[in-house]
């Protein structure tokens, strides 16, 4: 879960440092009143941070609770040695063909050995579309495959090798 808020965070830590100080710390600000129209960007921008502080708050925990209850249960210990290898393997192939095959099929040259890709759009042939391209099946499945790769697989096999590694490390190092 900590991972999951890591990703979500830019790396300037400022506007998350002044939404901390000034709200939940409670430290008054002096308030300068100008007749100047003022800028609603920055207000705006505040709001938009702390409700996903929120959100990322409550998902963080879900995420804990979740991960905490699989790895808990027995479905990784029980079926250790061939789950991993079975989730490896399926995120392997799907690392192989959707993020090196499938992008070399739609890029202009594939593998400098093609003229033209093998994955075109409707509209490729035109000089100039008269429409909007239409979102093709396989960008469909592309968005799909990568949603579970990353929300599933990645965390079902990160959860394999903590189970399988477990052990192994307490005998090792014994109980902190």
């Amino acid at each position: 879960s900590i991972c999951y808020k890591l990703s979500r965070g830019s790396t300037n830590p400022n506007v998350l440092w002044h939404i901390i100080k000034y709200d939940l710390l409670k430290i008054n600000r002096i308030l300068i009143k100008n007749e100047e129209i003022q800028d609603p960007l920055p207000d705006k921008l505040k709001s938009i941070v702390k409700q996903r502080l929120q959100s990322d708050i409550l998902l963080c925990f879900l995420i804990f609770i979740l991960v905490f209850a699989a790895h808990a249960s027995t479905t990784f210990t029980s079926l250790q040695p061939i789950l991993n290898y079975i989730i490896c393997s399926i995120v392997i192939a799907l690392g192989i063909l959707f993020h090196y095959i499938l992008p070399q099929l739609r890029k202009q040259l594939p593998w400098l050995l093609f003229s033209e890709p093998l994955i075109k759009q409707a509209d490729y042939a035109l000089f100039e579309p008269t429409e909007a391209t239409k979102v093709l099946f396989i960008e469909k499945l592309f968005v799909w495959i990568v949603f579970i790769e990353k929300n599933i697989l990645l965390p079902c096999t990160y959860l394999g090798a903590l189970s399988h590694s477990a052990p192994i490390v307490i005998n090792k190092f014994g109980l902190l």
